[in-house]
């Protein structure tokens, strides 16, 4: 396979803004096939491309937006299957609807619905974090530390030279590369049985370079870890605030593909419902999500 190094043609890093109303989420959507297909015209063909969709979670645009360039993909030739930066062991997809806990949560079903749904091939691919369920069965809670009795994330853990009693933030430093090297291993696990040629990788924006303000080194990112496995990468940040001010220096030089949409809608999770947001979504542009 040749080195993504040798192939990296980069894009203009564009920071899209199109359209007069930012609930239209098609101009990105575009713009997001268009570098695709520009990048697997250059590389390889077996080489296979993963393109991180980087979201602000609490923004229900951006998971519209992930579920708008998935039914894209419905209509190319290349197989496609996607990956959810969310536990694996908390079972998403037979939660009810509407869901009795707070909004944010509301999108995250929301998404498992729409891959049920359209038949999208999915796994969840993060480390699993000590939850608070009620009594019939809801996620009330998902705290911050790693959960060491969930196998997948256990043997992550063992493999790294941890003991399972060394408590794990899942935003620090090391809580950050964990998840990070379990969302690859699980991601490529995937793609082995999927055969997918473009994998879709959901995330939240800190994990696509690392970040200069949190001390999390470009090298232990989403980004950099699947080129070192040997993946072409288009990143998608979501999200300005998480911008290249926030990257660090080396990922500035490394970065091959990415794409930051400046102007839509974030429909943020504390002043919208999701409902809210995908009828304006579906009414600005023609969706029916």
């Amino acid at each position: 396979m040749q080195s993504v190094q040798a192939t990296a043609q980069k894009l203009k890093r564009p920071h899209l803004q199109y359209g007069a109303d930012p609930f239209d989420l098609r101009p990105f959507v575009k713009a997001i096939m268009d570098a695709e297909n520009m990048i697997l015209d250059r590389i390889p063909p077996d080489q296979k491309l993963v393109r991180l969709m980087g979201e602000n979670h609490y923004c229900h645009t951006h998971k519209l937006l992930l579920q708008a360039i998935m039914l894209a993909h419905k209509q190319t030739t290349h197989r496609t299957s996607l990956g959810l930066e969310f536990p694996n062991d908390i079972d998403w997809l037979n939660l009810p609807w509407p869901p009795a806990v707070n909004d944010r949560t509301a999108s995250y079903i929301a998404v498992f619905r729409f891959c049920q749904t359209q038949n999208i091939d999915v796994q969840f691919n993060d480390l699993a974090r000590k939850t608070e369920f009620s009594p019939d069965g809801l996620p009330l809670k998902q705290t911050s530390e790693l959960d060491f009795d969930d196998e997948k994330t256990a043997n992550i853990i063992r493999k790294h030279g941890l003991p399972p009693d060394f408590s794990i933030d899942a935003g620090t430093r090391l809580g950050m590369r964990l998840r990070n090297i379990g969302i690859v291993e699980n991601a490529i696990s995937h793609i082995k049985k999927s055969d997918a040629r473009v994998y879709v990788q959901h995330c939240g924006n800190g994990h696509l370079f690392g970040s200069r303000y949190r001390d999390h080194p470009y090298e232990e990112s989403l980004t950099s870890l699947f080129h070192q496995r040997g993946f072409a990468v288009l990143a998608v940040c979501s999200h300005i605030g998480n911008g290249p001010d926030d990257w660090p220096h080396d990922a500035l030089k490394d970065v091959a593909d990415v794409i930051a949409p400046a102007n839509m809608a974030d429909g943020h999770a504390l002043n919208f419902s999701y409902d809210i947001v995908r009828q304006r979504v579906n009414a600005a542009s023609g969706y029916d999500l």
